[in-house]
């Protein structure tokens, strides 16, 4: 019994050790079906991305042939700067102004004593101007913009309103109060619609700065509040709505709008 015990265990070790028989190998039939699968799954992939590139193919944006109510313009010429101290020529600015009354009859300005005699270049065109005075912390700065300002008012019939400041509450350069001091000095001295330019939430925030004015101008700008690009214009629209609501007897104007056409990202926002 022993011995056969031995027999047996050694057998069965014997079959442990023994090696596998080998996996058959795949019949062509299987083969074919799995290259059919991949086929078909590369064949539906290209049909969705065909589909879909047919569905958003890129448009081209419609040319506007109609005249423009009014341009924002900055006369600095390319790589010019006033930190540099450097400045168009009248020959520069007055090119600028024929090449503009092309497509708008207004301009709206940011400074007067930098270029004091824009408006009559502009003049020359038939551009009517809504001239600014850039103001800030600097107050005998400021003296000299409104100084510039109110002689440019007097002199030509062309500047039937004018901006003091651009966005000054929002970057902090002056408090509500100083703003309207300004204003009020300022109607003592001309006899046009007189407003000062800042944003939407601005407006909203300072009813006191509305009331002060005799129109308002908004700049709207979803592209710096991360607003995506597909959803601009109707940003556009609610905000200057909101306004209305809010100062119904109000002339509003848009000073600023629009999107970059180049830059980076800015939040939810792409140029």
């Amino acid at each position: 019994r022993r011995i056969r015990a031995l027999d047996v265990i050694a057998r069965s070790m014997n079959a442990s050790h023994a090696p596998s028989a080998p996996s058959p190998a795949p019949s062509s039939g299987r083969i074919a079906g799995w290259m059919a699968a991949v086929l078909i799954a590369v064949t539906v992939v290209a049909a969705n991305l065909g589909a879909w590139g047919w569905l958003n193919r890129p448009l081209d944006a419609p040319d506007w042939d109609g005249p423009v109510e009014g341009m924002a313009y900055n006369f600095y010429q390319r790589d010019q700067s006033p930190l540099r101290k450097e400045y168009p020529t009248d020959d520069q600015v007055a090119g600028d102004m024929k090449v503009l009354s092309a497509y708008t009859k207004r301009i709206r300005t940011y400074t007067a004593a930098e270029l004091e005699n824009l408006p009559d270049l502009a003049a020359q065109q038939g551009l009517r101007v809504t001239a600014g005075a850039w103001l800030d912390q600097r107050k005998d700065n400021n003296a000299v913009e409104l100084d510039a300002l109110a002689r440019s008012v007097k002199r030509n019939r062309h500047v039937d309103r004018i901006l003091l400041g651009n966005e000054t509450l929002l970057l902090g350069r002056l408090q509500p109060e100083e703003l309207i001091g300004y204003i009020k000095q300022m109607r003592r001295k001309v006899n046009v619609p007189i407003s000062t330019a800042e944003p939407w939430h601005v407006w909203l925030k300072y009813p006191e700065l509305a009331k002060s004015v005799d129109y308002i101008t908004v700049h709207l700008l979803p592209y710096w509040e991360g607003v995506p690009v597909e959803e601009a214009i109707a940003d556009v629209e609610r905000r200057y709505d909101m306004l209305k609501r809010a100062y119904p007897k109000k002339y509003i104007v848009i000073g600023e709008v629009g999107w970059p056409s180049n830059g980076d990202r800015f939040q939810g926002a792409f140029a």
